[in-house]
């Protein structure tokens, strides 16, 4: 079960994930609000690992966007069956590449899988 904020966990490797900056901003106009949240991590292992982000939000929350770093240009997301992207995710992780995926698990729980 996840965390109420969030956990990680590393699926491959020896050494943890290392939260290196957490930058949350938000912006309320009337009776709405947009958050945006950045999450950079370190990879100890210096070498690729594959990790997972368990990311629940509030109730009454949508996702509205999502983008993946990769050698210093964000990459946005594109939404598309769940089955094409875990084969398209897989693939890239199997080559050796970076990827991410965004999976909505139930209610307000999402995951993230990422490989760089």
């Amino acid at each position: 079960m996840a965390a109420p904020y969030g956990s990680i966990v590393l699926m491959s490797g020896e050494k943890p994930l290392l939260l290196k900056q957490l930058n949350i901003q938000t912006s309320i106009v009337g009776s709405n609000s947009e958050t945006s949240v950045h999450m950079e991590f370190f990879n100890t292992e210096g070498k690729t690992v594959e990790a997972e982000l368990d990311f629940p939000l509030p109730e009454n929350a949508v996702v509205c966007g999502y983008a993946y770093e990769h050698e210093g240009r964000l990459v946005p997301a594109s939404i598309v069956e769940k089955e094409i992207a875990r084969v398209t995710f897989e693939q890239e992780v199997r080559s050796g590449g970076s990827a991410s995926l965004v999976e909505h698990v139930k209610g307000t729980l999402f995951v993230c899988f990422f490989s760089n």
